[in-house]
């Protein structure tokens, strides 16, 4: 399954789109997007992340650098 979630995550960050936690867990119902993230990380994607605010809380939104 994680593999999948990554695969999928990959795709959707390389369509120039961010995502963030809650996102990962309601498009791929992936519940560990931040250790997916470090996976695409390690195989040398160039994904950036920055603190983002949603609503009261502070989350991490991952961007695949360059992607359009």
């Amino acid at each position: 399954m994680k593999n999948s979630q990554r695969i999928s995550i990959l795709r959707h960050l390389a369509q120039g789109k961010p995502i963030t936690p809650l996102i990962a867990f309601k498009k791929f119902s992936c519940m560990t997007a931040s250790q997916r993230i470090a996976e695409l990380k390690r195989e040398g994607w160039p994904i950036i992340s920055r603190m983002v605010k949603v609503g009261d809380k502070r989350v991490a939104e991952y961007r695949l650098e360059g992607a359009q």
